[in-house]
């Protein structure tokens, strides 16, 4: 049963870093009762098959594709948050710019912090402005930044966050005047992460075009060879 508590936890884990603290419980447990629904219909469709034409081989194949379910469920699952986190990299750059800009204005950590999701309404679908929405509402209730950015580092879980999270608590610690130049130059780096990931996103696509066209394959495969199997 230990495995078994485990690969749940890992489960709720992903969820609630897909939908936050709030939501992803109740997102979990609907994404396992659809599983549940799914393979429980597909068994009982392949049962009544089998009983129809006198064959048990209609059931074993009805498993085959029951087993199939769990694992596109929980690859898509995956392909979700791997999406989320090419979308935070995405936009990572322009967060930083935004903090430099408004720090050479001449305004505090906190309060370039508070005002760095100003800008385009569209970007608020990104999740990390999502995210950045939630440090910014705990700043404006009184929490102090240094709490709000260790928040901000395991909600999202990506080690250029935790980097820009430990250069602007650094700079809480000791002050000086190096951080403007120190978040320029890390700036640079996520700009180049950003385009590779733009350029390695397009040949994925490319890729991918070519997985419905395995997937048909390998269904018309399954049709022809099923009777020449149950024939023998």
């Amino acid at each position: 049963m230990n495995w078994l508590s485990t690969v749940a936890l890992s489960f709720t884990l992903k969820f609630i870093e897909l939908y936050g603290e709030q939501e992803g419980f109740s997102h979990y447990f609907g994404w396992l009762r659809t599983m549940i629904r799914m393979i429980s219909i597909i068994i009982v469709i392949f049962i009544i098959v089998s009983l129809i034409f006198s064959n048990f081989e209609y059931f074993i194949f009805g498993l085959l594709i029951a087993i199939i379910v769990p694992i596109v469920m929980v690859q898509k699952l995956n392909e979700q948050l791997k999406k989320r986190k090419l979308m935070i990299l995405a936009e990572l750059p322009e967060w930083v710019n935004r903090l430099i800009i408004r720090l050479c204005a001449g305004d505090s950590l906190r309060f370039a912090v508070e005002n760095s999701l100003l800008g385009d309404p569209d970007s608020y679908q990104n999740p990390l402005n999502d995210e950045l929405r939630q440090l910014v509402s705990q700043l404006k209730n009184n929490q102090s930044l240094h709490i709000g950015l260790e928040s901000l580092n395991r909600r999202l879980k990506l080690i250029e966050v935790s980097k820009i999270t430990s250069i602007l608590l650094l700079h809480l610690q000791r002050g000086g005047d190096e951080l403007i130049q120190t978040l320029r130059d890390f700036n640079q780096s996520l700009w180049l992460l950003k385009k590779t990931l733009v350029r390695t996103r397009g040949e994925e696509a490319s890729t991918r075009a070519l997985f419905p066209m395995l997937l048909i394959f390998l269904v018309m495969l399954l049709i022809i060879g099923f009777p020449a199997v149950q024939s023998l």
